[in-house]
């Protein structure tokens, strides 16, 4: 993220005109860990991606992707491991053991620290904010549970959705858990704040899951009977999110509006990040709608443009200002530049 200074008059007007209103679209990117069988990205904070992919012995392995660079993660002695959340410097996840037991663990990028649940046959560590992990383990018989852990007080809860015959957390954003349940012969998404349990269930689906949160966006999976799974979008609507053309989506983690996941094609499994792209008046740029250090996105100052230019000249002269000063930074190309510029140009707007 990039350090700008704005006016505190100017962002104060982008709440009343929006050129992101419309419905969200993404550029997808392909994720194949190199030389590896199959990937999937499941976590992200800022450039920073974390999933696992396979060998080609079929030994699964964790790794953290920066934007240039593959770093493979393998939790000391263990069978294979998993990654599957970030926040700045820990990443979370889990291993299997020689006796093919699953731990969960905490890894700092210098020490790896295991994470049991007490008593608990299993247990996975699937997302993390701050000092909270969330995740499930299964118990002596075998249920299903999630679980909320506090690296602070070093305390447990188990997090049960009432009268579920199983629960899962899979996400954790500023104290809000998203996670499966299972009740009635199907499964269900949830939301819980801590006070009050929210049931997910995307309309017409058999089954739905919600994977991660961020900032109030739910992402998730749902399939019908014919058993494909779609990835979605929830922020009070659902919105479908399918990698184009896959048989299979499963969207896992998200931050500032990018999403990475798996899919699935006729060749195997991939990971994928999914980042918005710039939409003027209907027209998509097809240019990634990259976020400042400052909480705003390059669309928030297009639409500060559309705000307060007094005719459609001046809200063109005001986007050519604006992706110019991008191009000198090198945050955008020439080519970029002018697929902006020219959406402006022949938007309805203002």
């Amino acid at each position: 993220m990039i350090k700008l200074i704005f006016s505190y008059f100017l962002i104060g007007l982008v709440c009343l005109f929006s050129v992101s209103a419309e419905a969200q679209t993404y550029k997808f990117t392909t994720l194949d860990y190199p030389g590896a069988f199959s990937t999937a990205a499941l976590g992200i904070d800022a450039g920073n991606i974390v999933g696992w992919y396979s060998d080609a012995d079929y030994v699964a392995h964790g790794f953290l992707y920066d934007g240039t660079t593959w770093t493979t993660l393998d939790y000391p002695g263990g069978i294979d491991t998993n990654a599957f959340g970030i926040d700045g410097n820990n990443i979370v996840g889990y291993y299997y053991d020689p006796n093919d037991v699953t731990h969960g663990y905490l890894y700092d990028g210098t020490t790896w620290t295991t994470l049991d649940y007490p008593g608990a046959y299993m247990t996975a560590a699937t997302g993390i904010d701050g000092n909270n992990i969330v995740g499930y383990y299964t118990d002596v018989n075998f249920n299903y549970h999630g679980f909320l852990y506090d690296g602070t007080t070093l305390t447990w809860t188990t997090l049960d959705y009432p009268g579920a015959i199983y629960t899962d957390a899979l996400g954790i954003d500023a104290g809000n858990i998203v996670g499966g349940y299972g009740a009635a012969g199907l499964g269900h998404g949830y939301l819980y704040d801590d006070m009050t349990w929210t049931s997910l269930d995307y309309p017409g689906a058999y089954m739905t899951a919600a994977t991660g949160i961020d900032a109030g966006n739910v992402i998730g999976f749902y399939f019908y009977a014919d058993g494909f799974r779609h990835g979605y979008l929830y922020n009070g609507a659902y919105t479908p999110l399918d990698y184009p053309g896959a048989r299979n989506t499963i969207p896992s983690g998200i931050y500032a509006g990018n999403i990475v996941g798996l899919y699935s094609d006729a060749i195997g499994n991939h990971g994928f990040l999914a980042t918005p792209v710039i939409v003027i008046g209907g027209c998509n740029t097809g240019v990634a709608d990259q976020l400042f250090d400052t909480g705003y996105k390059m669309s928030d100052l297009i639409s500060q443009c559309a705000t307060i230019a007094t005719n459609h000249g001046k809200f063109v002269s005001c986007v050519d200002g604006l992706t110019s000063g991008w191009k000198k930074m090198r945050l955008i190309t020439g080519k970029e530049k002018d697929a902006i510029q020219n959406c402006a140009a022949k938007a309805d707007i203002p």
